[in-house]
């Protein structure tokens, strides 16, 4: 485990992400991922093994047509895509 963290609230949000950056990262598709507001997890240990990535559906690699909104950056707070 070179990367460990402490969450002390529940997430504020979830997604699925297919971006080219998570499916190298992952090496999968597609992945999961909790959304926490950073002042509630603490990284406990392995900081230093930790690089930012800035994913957003800009990055995505197909479109899914699922009905379901998509943002161009943080929900509520960007540009909404319309899905032709």
């Amino acid at each position: 485990d070179a990367v460990q963290y402490e969450a002390c609230s529940d997430p504020v949000d979830a997604k699925i992400c297919h971006c080219l950056a998570c499916q190298k990262l992952h090496g999968a598709p597609m992945q999961w991922a909790a959304i926490f507001h950073k002042h509630d997890v603490r990284i406990t240990k392995g900081i230093d093994n930790l690089i930012f990535y800035n994913i957003f559906y800009g990055m995505r690699i197909i479109d899914i047509k699922d009905d379901l909104p998509k943002w161009s950056g943080h929900k509520n707070h960007s540009e909404l895509y319309i899905m032709g």
